[in-house]
């Protein structure tokens, strides 16, 4: 929820920590992008932060495979032939 400093604080350190893509369900990707436009990501100069349009991604989740994303913020990962959902913010 790109409205929850909090949960935007946590994502961007946990993607200093390891690969992975900021998609947002609620809140103003682009109004991020401007506040964080200076911040060195990955070899680019701002940190990119998408949106689930009409819930595509979340939609697609539990009509293919059964998984409902019920509250943020959550980590989506594969794990060999295993998608994986952890659940808030962890340290």
């Amino acid at each position: 929820d790109g409205r929850d400093q909090r949960q935007v604080d946590y994502a961007i350190a946990r993607g200093r920590r390891e690969p992975l893509k900021i998609v947002l369900t609620a809140g103003s990707p682009f109004d991020l992008r401007v506040k964080y436009q200076d911040e060195i990501w990955r070899g680019s100069k701002t940190i990119p932060f998408y949106f689930d349009q009409r819930k595509m991604i979340i939609n697609t989740l539990q009509r293919l495979y059964g998984i409902d994303v019920s509250s943020v913020p959550a980590l989506l990962s594969q794990r060999g032939q295993q998608l994986s959902v952890e659940y808030g913010i962890r340290q």
